[in-house]
């Protein structure tokens, strides 16, 4: 689940510049494959540093969870264009300390901290008991 989308985009840089940023094959649209695969991508790497605290992914993500994930796609939609300027570059980098405050509990989400733990088999494993014998292993 993306934790951004399209309409988000719009909301901070026009349709134009979505076109420059995904049109591809020159249709002046804009490419919505490529808004959808970068925004999974930035919200893996948000989920990559919630996972430890979160259950991933949320199901009702923060406003500053959408915030973030805007920032991400904005930076790698500018990065695959190489057109990263400075102020979408120190964007990235607030992103990223945010994200290990975030992770190390130092900010809160609002939701339940608690990741779901996998069950695990228990495994018990024995071996027969060997012992030398005039150069033969024999079990007993």
């Amino acid at each position: 689940m993306a934790y951004a989308t399209l309409d988000d985009l719009k909301k901070e840089i026009s349709e134009e510049e979505l076109i420059q940023l995904t049109d591809d094959d020159g249709l002046g649209t804009v490419n919505q494959t490529v808004v959808d695969e970068i925004c999974e991508r930035a919200s893996a790497e948000i989920d990559g540093y919630l996972v430890t605290r979160y259950n991933v992914p949320l199901d009702t993500p923060h406003i500053l969870i959408k915030r973030i994930c805007v920032d991400l796609v904005l930076y790698y939609l500018k990065l695959r264009r190489s057109v990263v300027t400075d102020d979408i570059q120190e964007r990235k980098k607030n992103v990223d300390k945010l994200l290990n405050r975030i992770s190390k509990g130092q900010v809160k989400l609002g939701v339940s901290e608690e990741p779901e733990r996998v069950q695990t088999a228990e495994v018990k494993a024995s071996t027969r008991s060997k012992y030398f014998n005039d150069d033969t292993w024999e079990a007993y």
